[in-house]
């Protein structure tokens, strides 16, 4: 209970790009979550460089 307040809870989102690019940086975009009544999903941004 309240496992996202307390940055406890798991993060099980994933993101799948192929051995021919590379992932610089990779962020989960916490701030959909601290909405009033939040999705238990929020979204994953990768930096993939031309």
């Amino acid at each position: 209970m309240m496992a996202f307040r307390r940055n406890m809870g798991v993060r099980i989102d994933h993101i799948l790009i192929s051995t021919a690019l590379s992932c610089t940086s990779c962020l989960i975009d916490k701030a959909p979550r601290k909405l009033e009544r939040p999705s238990d999903h929020t979204p994953v941004l990768a930096e993939i460089p031309n």
